[in-house]
């Protein structure tokens, strides 16, 4: 995981990223799996003809490849030729890693696919242990078949789950779900047994499995992890800033697994912004004047004991025949729902005229280096609390910092690589 900011406004654009990053290792000794910190540069530039940055979170490779090397052999595409917009840039990306079989070559398919699915199983055998340890059950959990019943049920709650989520447009092909299926066949029913850790397994939890595995892929939803993409600066034709992005999870059959997000342009109407990337529940809290979770705690807690309240009221009187109680409480149950919309709307606008504006408001005529500043500020924050908060630490080392503008280009304003080791490094000199 991973912090990264975006500041912007019609001056320029400011990006700031942290430079920490955890890989997963497995001990030869133990056979346990760890994760070890290393440093990693998530933003890079094109080069100079190019008024753009790319910057990167979550996944550090795409089957294997990394991001950086990617991202340099796509400098190499589109050599000196300038595009007109962000979105442009975004779907030159795209096309560039769509039947690349150059970097991703066929051979190496099964590979990878595996790799995810066994990871992805391995995910769901933790959920069920970690939820059957929780699990008020009578009597002493003792028995594997109790266990099993009740992996079976896990199963099949997760496949109605997965199945009211709508499909990813970009594996929406049926030649790509037969492709799919196919390679689910592949697995080894051994490795799928040994790695659920509850075999030997029946067909039908093998069956569940599969099915759980492809609604996963096809599904618009990144349950085995994902590389976010931001493509920010200035397109040939744009004079103010843009920022386009969109997640990656896998390729299948040289057809990358993608979802776009909205493009944030600035213009007259949208002179400055503030976007948090990864991890943002500080920043959040910071624009908003409120986290994220306690919101929603707050909005969750006023729906439950609201909704109910008329009905509650009407069988406390006793004066009521139960047809008359019926009819008051039909006449009255669009109240709790008419008065919880007056309460959401409120305070999203106190929200927003308090916290977000008066933000906004405060970098909108800031310059280029007054908005790297506000952006590794940001980043700073969400890396302080990570380091106190109980947990993994997540967010750390060095912050890059760089401004895009429009006369000038990119350019570095901190680069971790820059600085001393005893200053970028996650382990005591």
């Amino acid at each position: 995981m991973s912090t990264e900011i975006i500041a912007m406004n019609k001056n320029a654009i400011a990006l700031a990223a942290d430079s920490f990053a955890n890989i997963h290792n497995r001990c030869l000794k133990t056979g346990h799996d760890y994760m070890g910190p290393i440093i990693q540069q998530k933003i890079f530039s094109l080069s100079e003809e190019h008024s753009i940055a790319i910057m990167v979170y979550d996944k550090l490779r795409l089957h294997g490849v990394p991001w950086e090397t990617i991202i340099n052999l796509y400098q190499e595409h589109i050599k000196h030729r300038p595009l007109k917009t962000t979105d442009h840039y975004l779907d030159s990306f795209i096309k560039f890693l769509t039947n690349n079989k150059k970097i991703f070559p066929p051979s190496d398919e099964q590979r990878f696919f595996n790799k995810d699915a066994y990871n992805y199983i391995s995910k769901l055998n933790g959920n069920i242990l970690e939820l059957w340890q929780n699990y008020d059950f009578i009597g002493p959990k003792t028995s594997k078949i109790q266990l099993k019943s009740f992996a079976r049920l896990y199963l099949k709650n997760e496949i109605e789950r997965l199945e009211e989520i709508d499909d990813i447009p970009s594996l929406s092909k049926k030649t790509l779900h037969n492709f799919i299926h196919d390679q689910i066949k592949k697995l080894s029913t051994q490795d799928i047994d040994v790695t659920f850790n509850l075999h030997p397994l029946e067909q039908n939890d093998r069956s569940m499995i599969n099915r759980i595995l492809f609604l996963s892929i096809t599904k618009n939803i990144f349950e085995m992890g994902k590389t976010g993409l931001v493509i920010a600066g200035y397109g040939e034709d744009q004079f103010f800033p843009s920022v386009s992005a969109f997640d990656i999870s896998s390729i299948y059959k040289n057809q990358p697994k993608i979802i776009k997000h909205k493009t944030e342009i600035i213009s007259h109407d949208n002179q400055a912004h503030i976007l948090p990337f990864a991890q943002s529940d500080m920043v959040d809290s910071f624009i908003k004047g409120i986290h994220p979770e306690f919101e929603s705690l707050i909005s969750s807690q006023i729906m439950d004991s609201t909704f109910d309240l008329p009905f509650r009221m009407i069988d406390k009187i006793t004066d009521l025949s139960s047809e008359q109680k019926e009819f008051w409480k039909n006449e009255l149950k669009h109240i709790p729902q008419e008065n919880f919309k007056t309460i959401q709307k409120n305070m999203t606008e106190h929200i927003r005229s308090n916290h977000i504006q008066p933000v906004i408001n405060g970098i909108k005529y800031l310059s280029s280096c007054e908005l790297a500043s506000v952006a590794e500020s940001l980043v700073n924050i969400t890396s302080f609390k990570k380091s106190v908060s109980p947990g993994d630490y997540t967010v750390g080392g060095a912050t890059d910092i760089a401004i895009i503008t429009k006369s000038n280009g990119f350019s570095w304003v901190k680069r971790q690589h820059d600085l001393p080791i005893s200053e970028n490094s996650l382990l005591p000199v």
